[in-house]
């Protein structure tokens, strides 16, 4: 049973992936997680970084992992290292039509934007206010920064330090495999060959309304703007 579940899996993600439309959307999930989530300016600062200083990019492959993803890291039950002809197949249609690729380049433009934000974070969260927005920019800051698992102002950020904020960001806005955020059913390994492209839209929806809700309470227009 479990084989031909697996076969099962194999054959979705060559068809409907691979052969499918999946790499549109693709092209584009930054605009919808990265850059909705942390603005454009972090994602566009941290692009030339990249591109520009071969050192930064180095440390951004060595300390986060971002340039390497192995589809069993996306797809739940999904097997990749079977040596089975479906299994074969997958990977190839994958890889040939560049869904493995561009997976790749969304990871990492989570990852060094997830940089580049927390430093402007952190600038907020130390200032002194003088007004009452200077004061709510400085909250929010320092409540971005916790929830992305810096409690320390004084640390020195870099790819180093911050390789385990920058993965987990990056992980979680290309809806890779998380258990803390799927729903309990999601698993059962008899369930998931048939839930295998529900989750990404389940984590999308779930990922852009808890969002949407904290802009709502802080009253964050730019967010809603990027939203539109």
């Amino acid at each position: 049973t479990k084989n031909i579940l697996n076969e099962f899996v194999n054959f979705q993600v060559a068809t409907k992936i691979g052969l499918g439309f999946a790499v549109i959307p693709n092209v584009t999930q930054t605009l919808v997680s990265t850059g909705l989530k942390l603005g454009y300016s972090p994602v566009f600062k941290g692009a030339y970084k990249y591109l520009t200083d071969k050192q930064f990019r180095k440390d951004v492959s060595k300390y986060t992992g971002a340039t390497t993803l192995e589809m069993n890291s996306l797809i739940i039950g999904y097997q990749s290292g079977q040596s089975s002809k479906m299994s074969k197949f997958a990977e190839f249609t994958t890889d040939f039509f560049q869904f493995q690729n561009i997976n790749r380049v969304n990871k990492i433009i989570s990852a060094f934007s997830a940089l580049e934000a927390a430093k402007g974070w952190k600038a907020l969260a130390k200032q002194k206010p003088t007004t009452v927005r200077q004061a709510k920019q400085r909250d929010m800051a320092i409540r971005n920064l916790r929830e992305m698992g810096v409690k320390d102002l004084k640390m020195k950020m870099t790819p180093k330090t911050m390789a385990r904020v920058m993965y987990e960001f990056s992980r979680d806005t290309q809806l890779q495999k998380n258990v803390f955020l799927e729903p309990a059913f999601a698993a059962n390994p008899y369930m998931q060959p048939f839930l295998l492209f529900k989750r990404f839209g389940y984590r999308q929806a779930e990922m852009i309304g808890r969002w949407f809700n904290q802009a709502r309470k802080d009253r964050d227009l730019a967010f809603f703007l990027r939203l539109g």
